[in-house]
């Protein structure tokens, strides 16, 4: 074997070398990857999962809102007081003035009507 003919079997088998751990490298990142993304789909699933338990432990270990001195002369249902006091966080007196200054406003209309109002005005602001 001459010179050339080692040399073009060296650089043929560098490059063969080279394809293979560039082949390997590639394989190893696209299986790192895999494995990272179904470990992050995996504890985001959990996370969601713990979320929605705490959501759900704090929604049933809250204590209702309750305000028996608020009386309205009509039915009000308690979703929608609830409603109410949760924009206006638990202020009763802004609660009721509030009412009163659409009942000022629009006399005649039926209490709920009032209440929805209230809502109304609040949740588009």
């Amino acid at each position: 074997m001459n010179h050339s003919t080692n040399f073009k079997h060296d650089l043929e088998n560098l490059t063969q070398k080279t394809f293979y751990f560039c082949l390997g490298a590639t394989s190893s990142i696209v299986q790192n990857t895999q494995d990272n993304l179904q470990q992050l789909s995996k504890n985001a699933q959990q996370t969601v999962d713990e979320l929605i338990k705490r959501g759900e432990d704090s929604y049933s270990h809250s204590p209702e809102i309750n305000f028996p001195n608020f009386q309205t002369k009509e039915s009000v249902s308690f979703d929608l007081k609830n409603r109410l006091f949760m924009l206006v966080k638990g202020d009763q007196d802004l609660a009721e003035r509030l009412i009163n200054l659409q009942k000022q406003k629009n006399p005649g209309h039926p209490e709920k009507w009032y209440w929805e109002k209230v809502i109304y005005d609040l949740e588009r602001h």
